[in-house]
Parts: structure tokens; sequence; C-alpha cells
């Protein structure tokens, strides 16, 4: 019997560019410069579900915060 240790905890860099809403390719070139943190199994890459959160958490601030810095000089 085969147990999937990682169900839960990671998914596929498919999956995550998904989830960012980019492509397959610009997921596999952000892993290869290092701005998509990813679990290389053999062939496969696996991202961290908590360090796709916190991706995800951090854009979202950061993208917040210069919309909001754009529209005070408005």
């Amino acid at each position: 019997m085969r147990v999937d240790h990682t169900a839960g905890r990671a998914t596929t860099s498919v999956e995550a560019a998904a989830t960012l809403g980019i492509g397959r390719n610009q997921a596999y070139a952000a892993a290869a410069r290092g701005e998509l943190p990813v679990i290389r199994m053999g062939k496969r890459l696996l991202v961290p579900l908590a360090a796709l959160e916190r991706l995800l958490h951090r854009n979202t601030f950061e993208g917040a915060s210069r919309v909001s810095r754009s529209s005070d000089h408005d």
C-alpha cells in the first residue's frame, strides 16, 4: 500500500499556478527564480500549502497598500 504523506500539505506546481492565476510555464519559471517555493521530488515539483498561503497573503496586502497609497494622491 502506498501512502501519500504530502496529502493536504502540498500541491502540484500546476495546481499552485491555477490558484495564483498564472500559467504552468510561469509557475516553473517562478520556481526556477526562487519566487515560488517548491519541494523537488525527482522531476516532480510540489508547492507547500503553507508557503503558497504566505505568498498569497503577502502579495494581497502589498497590492492593497499600493492601491491605497496611489489613491491618497488623487
